[in-house]
C-alpha cells in the first residue's frame, strides 16, 4: 500500500485474519484496522460473558438503517496492544439463527436418534457434522440413541445475534459497523458482477476491452462507496439502506428535449437525499421538466 503512495489506509479485515501475532504487527507498523474478534478466543469469551447481563438495556438501544443494535464499547488489551471493542446484538438476527440452529438440531434427531444402522457412529458423524459437539450419544447393539449438550448448546445460543468489532482506533460504533459493512458491500458488488449481471466470465476478444471493463467496474464500486460514506455521514444510514436511497435517486430520468438533455421532476424526497449529502442537482431549476409541462 505504501508502496503504491498511499499514506493513509484502513484494513478491513474477516475472522480468519485474527490472530495476536497479526494485532500485534498491525500496531508495530501503524496499520489502521478494524476486524471481527472470534468467539472462541480468550478475549472474545470474556467481552460475551462481561456484556451479557448488561447488553440489552434500554439505554444501550441503537438504530442502524433502520435496524436496532443493543452496543456497548470497551477498551481492551491484546498481548501488548490497546484496542477498541464493540459488542453488538441484533435481536432479529438472533431469532433467525436461533430457528436454524434448531431446526437443524431437531433435523438430525430426526434422522438418527432411536434407529439402527449398520456403523451408527460413522452414521451420526456423516449426519451431524460440526453439530456433533451438540450431542452424547448411546449404542444398544447397531441402535443409536442421541441427547442433547445443554451447556454446549446454551453457549452456542448465547452467541447468536452477536457481533463483535475490534478496531485500533477510538471511534463511534456506527461508523466501525458501516465501515466494517463496505468490506461486505464490496464482497457482494463483485459476487453480483459475476453472476447476476453475468459479468463472468468476461467474453472479450482484446485485452484492451477487457481492461476497460474492469475499470468502469472499479470504478462503480467506488462512487458506491463514496455515496455511502456521504449517506452516514448525513445520518440518513438512520432511517434507509444504502440500497433503499439509490433505488429512490434511481427513478430520476433525463430526456433530450430540442437538443438538449433536460432533467425530469425531482421529488421532494430525492431532492432532501441530495441535499443531505451535498450533491447538487445536475441541472437548472428552468431546465427540469415537470409532470405538467417544463
Amino acid at each position: 500500500v505504501k508502496a503504491l503512495g498511499i499514506s493513509k489506509s484502513l484494513f478491513i479485515l474477516d475472522r480468519g485474519f485474527y490472530s495476536e501475532n497479526n494485532i500485534k504487527e498491525m500496531n508495530d507498523a501503524n496499520i489502521d484496522f478494524i476486524i471481527p474478534l472470534p468467539f472462541s478466543v480468550n478475549v472474545g469469551k470474556g467481552l460475551i460473558s462481561e456484556t451479557n447481563r448488561e447488553i440489552e438495556s434500554p439505554a444501550n438501544a441503537k438504530r442502524f438503517g433502520g435496524d436496532i443494535f443493543y452496543v456497548l464499547e470497551s477498551e481492551i488489551r491484546i498481548w501488548d496492544v490497546n484496542a477498541y471493542g464493540y459488542v453488538l446484538f441484533n435481536k432479529k438476527r438472533e431469532g433467525l439463527e436461533t430457528n436454524s440452529f434448531y431446526n437443524r438440531l431437531i433435523d438430525i434427531e430426526c434422522a438418527i436418534d432411536g434407529k439402527e444402522f449398520r456403523n451408527p457412529i460413522d452414521q451420526f458423524k456423516r449426519t451431524a457434522g460440526n453439530f456433533e459437539r451438540y450431542f452424547e450419544y448411546t449404542l444398544e447393539g447397531k441402535t443409536i440413541h442421541l441427547s442433547r449438550r445443554v451447556n454446549a448448546i446454551s453457549q452456542a445460543v448465547n452467541r447468536f445475534g452477536k457481533t463483535i468489532l475490534l478496531s485500533s482506533s477510538k471511534r463511534s460504533w456506527d461508523e466501525v459497523l458501516s465501515l466494517y459493512r463496505e468490506r461486505d458491500e464490496v464482497e457482494k458488488k463483485f459476487d453480483d458482477l459475476k453472476n447476476e449481471l453475468e459479468v463472468m466470465p468476461l467474453r472479450v476478444q482484446k485485452v484492451e476491452t477487457l481492461q476497460g471493463l474492469l475499470f468502469i467496474f472499479f470504478i462503480s464500486l467506488i462512487l458506491r462507496a463514496i455515496l455511502l460514506r456521504r449517506a452516514r455521514e448525513a445520518k440518513l444510514l438512520d432511517k434507509s439502506s444504502i440500497e433503499e436511497i439509490l433505488m429512490e435517486l434511481s427513478k430520476l430520468r433525463a430526456v433530450k428535449v430540442g437538443g438538449k438533455w433536460r432533467l425530469t421532476e425531482v421529488s421532494k424526497k430525492q431532492r432532501m437525499i441530495l441535499e443531505k449529502m451535498e450533491i447538487s442537482v445536475p441541472v437548472e431549476a428552468n431546465m427540469v421538466i415537470k409532470k405538467g409541462g417544463v
